[in-house]
């Protein structure tokens, strides 16, 4: 952030003024927007002292380009740049249209998405401003500011500064497409013109048949013409058009106020007539060249006034052909120069004086690099100026002297000081001496600070000449204004610059002696001794002191001026005035005009924006009183009335208000008792009176409208002074009226309000015309929705039956291609509807050895209605075999014609697998329960024979057999419920925290007898695993597997149990040394009954089922189980339960 002193920021204020007057005075001068916008963007950069600034124009797309850039060089500059900013959307579209600004002094602590941010800092930005430029309500583009250096905070009086820059900016966009279409608007014309002469013959029978017609249309065209013409003549450039002699034929009131002639005197007299000698040379030598190429541009010259006066002009100049391509006339803009010479002649003079003075004067830029320096300086520094110039004061003048002393005085100067010191100087001349330094800050035509002008004056033999230096250093930094210095004591002019004469019209030194009161302008109160005296009192009080003031040209031609004036002692005069003024007499007269072009935007806005809200109503509404009751809400808010209703006719011709807007101080029409009082018998005797006839009826003041008394009376108790009524009507009847009230004053109602209530109570005809219709089909419609509702409901039940039914429909035509297939048969078979419909149903979605045998059955459907029920295999996409039980029925048309089959079919896939798993599980229960039931009636039927009543060792061994018979089939039954129940659900799972260690623990003291034994060791690993379990099902889990391993382990060999905590689970291993498992039944035999060997079951024991319980426990618990296994080695047994910490 730029510091400030209070000193500077009195003059940092001042220029905000100064820039947006330079805008507003350029725009007259220059309607080049590139010009304009280069000097705005550069005098912005200099007074924010930011990094950049730019003006980004919108493409209709919202991307755009930067089309003018003042950058500081140690930036990079993105002149001309294409954007897109991706992030650039309607959070910021819509608000920067509404006129919102963006300002961030930090774009990595703003908040703004991550997008924007990295885009921001491709152009290496840290802080922006960005304000939008509005050209009219159309968000034309964005003047920003960059900070690029360092964060940022705005203040307000630059956000300010900005928002007005830009609106200027917004003006002289403005301004530059009016004159592009005053122009085209010209051509237009004169193109109409001669079109209208030729055409003039052919079309005097038809003027004469369309008399009324073109009455109204010259009327338009005239007021067209009256427009073109008061833009034509009072454009701030001359026009004028001379035929092909040279002769003027048209001149536009703005040149004939500079030239002084009336439009008689000029009209018909050859243009170069009004030239010099001289430029007459310079025309005659462009004549030949402008004929051949068609325009001229920029040509300067001199022509005389009528009194005499010379005045430059800058002109521009477009050639007319005829079809032949001679040339016929020419049209031509000028632009009075004549101040801008003065002020070119007064820079020549001025620079002269600098040249040739004795004093050293020279010029750096803000880097402290030389510009100028004149001969004086160059003696000074004992340099030539090969060596001087492009050379930093640094190097001239030494670091020592530089760095400690010279620079932090520039750096003020600078920041707008104006600094002067007196100095003992012993080098860069070797030779010491007494010089008074003067450090001016010098500024650009936007008063922008761009380097420093530093005056040195040897003040060895000249001391006394101090005062005329500082005299000399003011008129030097405000040479481009105009200066006047004038005595405090006698308010007598002792000094005029040139820029001071020219703009009040006087010659070189007239104004010398001159009383100062001579320039200011009088008013019927106020004198201009009184204006004068006002202005010197509160100089004088304050020291300086600035101000707006009308002035009077030697010619008495008023202006206004922008001026500051300041006290300053002179050697001779004393104490004096220092007056700088500014015509700002086109910035006046340029806010006049924004004005009234906002009042006139405003208006057709506002009427635009009345009728629109209204039309929109009666498209998006059938409701006709909703309607009516937007349309008064409307206009009682646009126009700002009191009151706006609507009153509708009986058909007796009385009539009702029956729908009103009333403000909260009125009483209201409609349901109070003041409706039913206030009848008016007139419209009712009347049939609607004037309304009949399509008049309307505005009554702008009812006390002098000459109203009836009756009249009066009865608009008194409505609480109006003045209205307007205007009829509605339905085709030719009277319908209604459209009355609106203004209660607080009388009204003066304008043309145009007029016009746009005509035009709304034309639209509200259309709305009550189309409620009526409206209501006419709503009963039409009526009869035919409830007829078509039995049909839709039909119609929905079926439909919904087939696409929510669990079933398989397939619709197919007589050809076997499908017409329709609902929603679970896709999802059954994995197809989309593009893929089924249109398809063969033979070919693509049935199995190669049951096409030809459903092609017969689909035939025999058709021809007899036969087959009604089958069963046949169909594929899904993926190729699975679904087998389907069917249900089919022949359709036809509603003229009996046969058009397809609709069938039904049930997947009966999965019950075709349960049956033969059922089967499967009877016939090996059947026979595992066989097995042991035999040795038990064996045994128990050799005991019961009596064969061994005399062998108890015989009768005991078949005892034993029928016992472990018995306890097998215990086992096998038990082994079977425990199954059922897991796979069935209805098994009881309650889950605890359980120690993996307690649990192997409990599984081997439950086998460890038999283990025992089979002289079989049991080794646990210690473990501090601790699972989420329910513990008794995972110790019958350990308990089956170590029995497992027990019966397929030698002799003297071990059997390891472990359990070890993994990512995020336990896993459980049983390791033994048997026989191993073969790679192909790791997986079969955890299924129901199976065994490795089936001799197995006969000689270890088993039921076949532990497995299968064994993974119907873990899977139950959320785990994995499985064998690992090499032959001749052993096997492993693994699987694995969540640990407790993660449940």
């Amino acid at each position: 952030m730029i510091e400030h002193t209070d000193e500077d920021y009195g003059k940092w204020q001042q220029q905000p003024q100064q820039i947006l007057a330079k805008t507003a005075v350029s725009l007259p001068e220059s309607l080049k927007l590139e010009d304009i916008f280069n000097t705005t963007v550069t005098d912005l950069r200099n007074i924010l002292q930011c990094d950049r600034v730019i003006i980004f124009q919108f493409a209709p797309d919202w991307s755009g380009k930067v089309v003018v850039e003042s950058v500081g060089s140690e930036w990079t500059a993105i002149l001309s740049t294409q954007i897109h900013d991706p992030c650039l959307g309607e959070s910021y579209i819509e608000p920067f249209k509404q006129g919102l600004f963006t300002s961030q002094s930090d774009i990595y602590h703003a908040g703004i998405d991550t997008c924007h941010r990295e885009f921001l800092a491709t152009f290496q930005v840290r802080a922006n401003l960005v304000i939008p430029i509005l050209k009219g309500q159309e968000l034309w583009g964005l003047l920003i500011a960059h900070q690029c250096a360092k964060p940022r905070e705005w203040q307000p009086s630059e956000i300010e500064l900005m928002q007005q820059v830009a609106t200027q900016a917004g003006i002289a966009i403005q301004q530059a497409d009016l004159l592009d279409r005053l122009q085209t608007e010209l051509r237009e014309r004169q193109q109409a013109e001669i079109a209208l002469q030729q055409l003039n013959t052919e079309l005097e029978q038809r003027v004469i048949e369309r008399t009324a017609e073109l009455t109204e249309v010259n009327h338009s065209l005239q007021q067209y013409i009256n427009q073109v013409e008061d833009l034509y003549n009072n454009s701030p450039c001359g026009y004028h058009s001379l035929d092909a002699a040279g002769t003027i034929i048209m001149i536009n009131d703005t040149e004939l106020k500079w030239l002084g002639y009336t439009r008689d005197e000029i009209v018909h007299k050859k243009y170069v007539d009004l030239m010099t000698l001289e430029s007459k040379n310079i025309f005659y030598q462009n004549f030949p060249v402008f004929k051949k190429q068609g325009w001229i541009e920029n040509l300067e010259f001199q022509i005389l006034t009528k009194n005499g006066k010379l005045i430059w002009i800058n002109l521009n100049a477009t050639a007319i052909y005829d079809e032949a391509g001679n040339f016929m006339m020419s049209r031509s803009s000028v632009f009075d120069i004549t101040a801008r010479k003065r002020t070119e002649e007064a820079f020549r003079q001025y620079e002269r004086i600098v040249f040739s003075t004795r004093d050293g004067i020279a010029l750096m830029n803000i880097n402290y690099i030389y510009q100028i320096a004149n001969q004086g300086y160059l003696t000074w520094c004992n340099k030539s100026e090969s060596e001087v110039i492009g050379n930093s004061v640094r190097n001239i003048l030494g670091a020592e002297l530089f760095d400690n002393f010279i620079q932090p005085r520039l750096d003020k100067c600078l920041a707008g000081e104006t600094i002067q010191y007196e100095k003992w100087f012993d080098s860069p001349n070797l030779v010491p001496q007494f010089l008074s330094v003067t450090y001016t800050p010098f500024r650009d035509a936007g008063e922008n600070i761009v380097g420093v002008i530093v005056s040195l004056r040897d003040l060895t033999k000249l001391k006394q000449a101090e005062q005329m230096l500082e005299l000399q250093a003011v008129i030097t930094r405000n040479m481009a204004e105009g200066i006047c210095l004038v005595r405090a004591d006698n308010a007598v002019i002792v000094y005029a610059n040139p820029k001071f004469e020219q703009m009040f019209g006087y010659d070189f030194g007239e104004l010398n002696g001159q009383h100062v009161s001579i320039l200011n302008y009088a008013t019927e109160s106020v004198s201009p001794e009184d204006v004068n005296q006002a202005i010197r009192s509160a100089v004088l009080h304050r020291g300086e002191f600035s101000y707006e003031v009308h002035n009077v040209k030697k010619d008495g031609t008023p202006f206004w001026c922008s001026a500051t004036c300041s006290v300053f002692n002179h050697s001779d005069y004393g104490d004096v005035l220092v007056a700088v003024h500014q015509d700002i007499t086109v910035a006046k007269y340029l806010e006049e005009v924004r004005q009234e072009a906002e009042a006139a935007l405003l208006q057709k806005s506002r009427k635009e924006h009345l009728l629109w809200r209204i039309t929109q109503g009666i498209r998006q509404s059938l409701d006709l009183n909703a309607v009516l009751n937007t349309a008064v809400t409307e206009i009682r808010q646009t126009l700002q009335t009191d009151r706006t209703a609507i009153y509708r006719f009986n058909p007796d011709w009385s009539g009702d208000f029956v729908v009103e807007s009333v403000g909260e101080d009125w009483v209201k029409l409609i349901g109070s008792e003041l409706q039913k009082n206030c009848v008016d018998t007139y419209l009712q005797e009347t049939h609607g009176g004037r309304f009949r006839n399509h008049e309307k009826l505005v009554i702008n003041n009812i006390y002098s409208a000459d109203l009836q008394p009756c009249h009066i009376e009865l608009v008194e108790q409505f609480q109006a002074k003045s209205y307007a009524v205007f009829p509605i009507f339905l085709r030719e009847k009277l319908w209604g009226l459209l009355a609106i009230y203004q209660n607080r004053a009388p009204r003066q109602w304008q043309s145009w309000e007029i016009e746009l209530l005509e035009q709304i109570a034309t639209q509200l005809s259309i709305a009550i015309q189309q409620s009526k219709l409206y209501r006419q089909l709503q009963v039409e419609l009526q009869e035919r929705k409830q007829a078509e509702a039995t049909i839709r409901e039909a119609e929905r039940r079926w439909r919904s039956l087939l696409d929510n039914v669990q079933l398989i429909v397939v619709g197919l035509d007589i050809e076997g291609n499908i017409n329709y297939v609902n929603p679970f048969f896709l999802k059954l078979t994995g197809y989309t509807h593009p893929e089924v419909l249109g398809k063969n149903w033979f070919e693509k979605f049935l199995p190669s050895s049951f096409q030809e045998s459903i092609k017969v059955v689909f035939a025999e459907v058709l021809d007899h209605n036969y087959h009604a029920y089958y069963q046949n295999s169909i594929l899904t996409k993926s190729g699975e075999e679904r087998f389907i039980a069917w249900n089919n029925t022949m359709l036809q048309d509603s003229e009996g014609n046969i058009i397809g089959t609709i069938s039904m079919g049930e997947d009966i896939t999965e019950r075709q697998k349960l049956d033969h798993i059922k089967n499967e599980f009877i016939g090996i229960v059947s026979h595992e329960l066989r097995t042991p039931l035999a040795g038990i009636q064996m045994s128990l039927g050799l005991i019961k024979s009596g064969v061994y009543d005399k062998k108890p060792e015989k009768s005991r061994r078949m005892i034993e057999i029928a016992f472990l018979d018995t306890n097998r089939l215990v086992n096998l039954v038990n082994d079977i419920l425990d199954l059922e129940r897991l796979e069935s659900g209805r098994a009881i799972v309650e889950k605890t925290v359980c120690k993996a260690a307690d649990l192997m623990q409990q599984a081997v003291e439950s086998i460890q007898a038999i283990a025992t034994q089979q002289r079989i060791s049991l080794i646990v690993t210690p473990t501090d695993a601790e699972v989420w379990v329910t513990g008794d099902a995972i110790v019958q889990t350990l308990t089956n597997l170590l029995s497992n391993a027990i019966k397929f382990s030698p002799a003297d060999s071990t059997i390891h149990l472990s359990a070890e905590n993994q990512t995020d689970f336990v896993l459980f291993q049983v390791r033994d040394r048997g026989r191993g498992i073969p790679a192909d039944k790791l997986e079969l035999i955890f299924g129901r009954f199976q065994q490795v060997d089936a001799s197995d079951s006969r000689e270890k024991g088993g039921t076949g089922l532990g497995l299968a319980i064994c993974r119907s426990i873990v899977e139950r618990h959320g785990g994995k189980i499985w064998a690992e296994s090499i032959l001749g080695e052993g096997s492993t047994f693994c699987f694995t339960l969540p640990l407790a910490a993660v449940e």
